[in-house]
């Protein structure tokens, strides 16, 4: 079997998932960032991704506080609403 640069949507969404928890090796990297110039479905799911993955890390960094969390509540609401549109 020849390596080849091409790899499915299911692949590419696993690789977009897995590269928030670890870094990448270059072939896999390169496999993933060739398949997001040419499929723009994956490129809004690795968007929305990233996107879910920052308001998790903001929601649980502020978990403690929660009279931060409430006040953020509505401005987040509107702000992941406004992205997936």
């Amino acid at each position: 079997m020849k390596p080849t640069l091409f790899i499915s949507c299911q692949k590419a969404t696993i690789l977009i998932e897995k590269q928030q928890d670890v870094k990448l090796d270059f072939k896999t990297g390169l496999k993933l960032k060739f398949h997001l110039l040419l499929c723009k479905t994956c490129q809004q799911y690795n968007k929305q991704s990233v996107l879910m993955q920052n308001i998790m890390s903001k929601y649980f960094k502020n978990e403690g506080s929660t009279n931060e969390v409430d006040k953020d509540n509505t401005a987040l609401k509107e702000k992941i609403m406004s992205k997936l549109k």
